[in-house]
């Protein structure tokens, strides 16, 4: 250095160890912003199957009727929107079926017609698990007021944890198919 200041070549030198610091530091804070997003979206996958639950058990509370359908481990939502019940056919039905590891729904205009393999998962990246499904508890034969369980088992997260959902729902009218 010179009394002046620094020379061309001092700054030229400066400039390129300045660049490589600073690639360093943007090659960490790349890192780190896709390690965090990969943890926050796998928090959110373990979040999904209560969101799903939440889903189904806001409609069944809403719904004017079940049809319970132990069989296909289905159930059937009538709901009335327009709050006519004397006029059923404004009515909609919200059905939902597990299907293999996928927790299928759909909504149709009429009871008739199960929920297939080609209708839309309630929450898309959702995978059940074995025992996922509903149940009917204390059946009206019985006296006590009709409960559907609904439940909801996962192996979703990073590393993959079975995740158990499960709640009651009491219902005034339910019909088994």
């Amino acid at each position: 250095m010179s009394r002046r200041g620094y020379t061309l070549v001092e700054l030229m030198i400066a400039m390129v160890l300045l660049g490589l610091v600073m690639a360093g530091a943007s090659g960490v804070y790349v890192a780190a912003q896709r390690f965090l997003n990969g943890m926050i979206n796998n928090d959110v996958r373990v979040v999904t199957p209560s969101l799903a639950l939440e889903a189904i058990i806001r409609r069944t509370k809403a719904a004017n009727q079940i049809v319970f359908d132990a069989g296909n481990n289905q159930i059937k939502l009538r709901t009335d929107p327009n709050r006519t019940p004397e006029n059923t056919a404004d009515d909609v039905w919200f059905k939902y079926r597990v299907i293999g590891s996928r927790l299928r729904w759909t909504q149709a205009a009429v009871e008739a017609g199960d929920v297939g393999g080609g209708d839309p998962d309630v929450e898309p990246d959702l995978r059940v698990r074995p025992g996922s499904g509903f149940a009917m508890l204390n059946p009206s034969a019985t006296g006590a007021a009709n409960v559907l369980q609904i439940t909801i088992i996962t192996n979703e997260g990073s590393p993959p944890v079975d995740q158990t959902v499960r709640s009651s729902v009491a219902v005034a009218e339910m019909v088994k198919a």
